[in-house]
């Protein structure tokens, strides 16, 4: 008898044990939903809610998607998913919404978005050129600032971080969570392993203690900004007629080579059917040893941390760093998008705008 009572008694417990815990999960979902208002926010727990839920069939360069509307206040989180395997967040201030602001794009009509990524690498273990990947959350704080169309690709981990910083600029971010598994590119990252495993890849090479020697990696990445920035011509959320890439880390934290916060810039003199890039030092030297350069201790001619052009120039260049690109795989060679956009160039010099400068010129020469 006593054991029948005793029975009961841990059976009702359990069961009161379980309905608390479900109690308390709803309670945390129902605030997870309120406690960011302000900013670009997407919560997974509103979805499940279904709470304001909308969803309609749309489709973008015939890729069938279903963009998904919920309104919290003034704010309204476009959710774009199943685009290229990567979900797409985009959330408006619809009492502030605009396309661009800045002087020069108003007089000359024409909108300008600004595309970046970040993704963790584990660049905190590398043998040498060793950053952590708080290190790069601190430098992208000075690109996040601008007041510009911004869309940022970035992985989970980075997502809160970048809409942090965007406060008060929701109207101008779309920020693409992804994994860098997910791009076009990632089928040569396997080419890329093999190659640079290879004896002959190794031998005589100068640069086998720079990222570009011995980190695949890397070198994937580096070419992914050309698939990243064909990807948003194709999306185009805020009906750009030019988009320029900007490295998330780019002046490395140094804040005093940017443009004020409120003040909002465009790179207005080199808005044009070219592909612009800052030109380091001279390329026609390299020319004859193009093919061999990925071996050589050079400095770098071409200034990857910024470029870009119209629409139309940007899909053509990432055409042809696609051809240039597998061909070098071919023949095995690879090095980082720095001196495969300088061998685009020597194929197709017609197509690019290198302006002298500097690492850090990019707001000194263009707006």
């Amino acid at each position: 008898m006593r054991y029948v009572f005793v029975r009961r008694i841990i059976i009702i417990i359990s069961i009161l044990w379980v309905f608390s815990m479900l109690f308390f999960q709803m309670i945390y979902s129902t605030k997870g939903i309120f406690e960011k208002v302000n900013h670009t926010y997407f919560a997974d727990k509103l979805l499940q809610n279904k709470i304001n839920l909308v969803e309609v069939s749309a489709k973008s360069d015939d890729n069938q998607s279903f963009i998904k509307y919920t309104r919290t206040g003034g704010i309204t989180t476009d959710v774009i998913s199943h685009f290229e395997n990567h979900m797409v967040l985009r959330t408006k201030n619809t009492n502030e919404e605009r396309i661009c602001s800045c002087g020069c794009c108003q007089r000359k009509g024409k909108s300008v978005t600004i595309v970046t990524a970040l993704f963790d690498i584990g660049r905190k273990r590398w043998p040498s050129y060793k950053r952590t990947y708080q290190d790069y959350l601190n430098f992208a704080q000075n690109v996040l600032k601008l007041d510009v169309n911004l869309v940022f690709y970035v992985e989970e981990k980075g997502r809160y971080f970048v809409e942090k910083h965007r406060q008060g600029k929701e109207h101008k971010t779309e920020v693409v969570l992804t994994d860098w598994k997910n791009f076009t590119f990632y089928n040569y990252l396997s080419e890329m392993e093999t190659i640079m495993g290879s004896k002959e890849f190794k031998s005589n090479h100068q640069q086998l203690n720079n990222p570009e020697g011995f980190s695949p990696l890397y070198n994937f990445l580096m070419s992914a900004k050309f698939f990243i920035m064909y990807e948003t011509t194709l999306r185009n959320t805020f009906h750009s007629d030019y988009f320029f890439w900007m490295d998330a880390g780019y002046g490395h934290g140094n804040s005093d080579i940017f443009p004020p916060e409120d003040c909002p810039w465009a790179p207005c003199n080199i808005l044009n059917d070219t592909i612009s890039y800052i030109r380091l030092g001279p390329t026609d030297v390299y020319k004859p040893n193009i093919n061999r350069l990925y071996k050589m201790a050079v400095p770098p001619v071409i200034n990857g941390g910024f470029f870009g052009g119209s629409k139309k120039v940007i899909q053509n260049f990432y055409k042809l760093y696609k051809d240039v690109l597998e061909d070098w795989l071919k023949n095995g060679r690879i090095d980082d998008d720095q001196t495969i956009a300088l061998a685009c160039y020597f194929e197709r010099p017609s197509l690019f705008n290198l302006v002298p400068g500097g690492w850090k010129d990019v707001f000194k020469l263009f707006n």
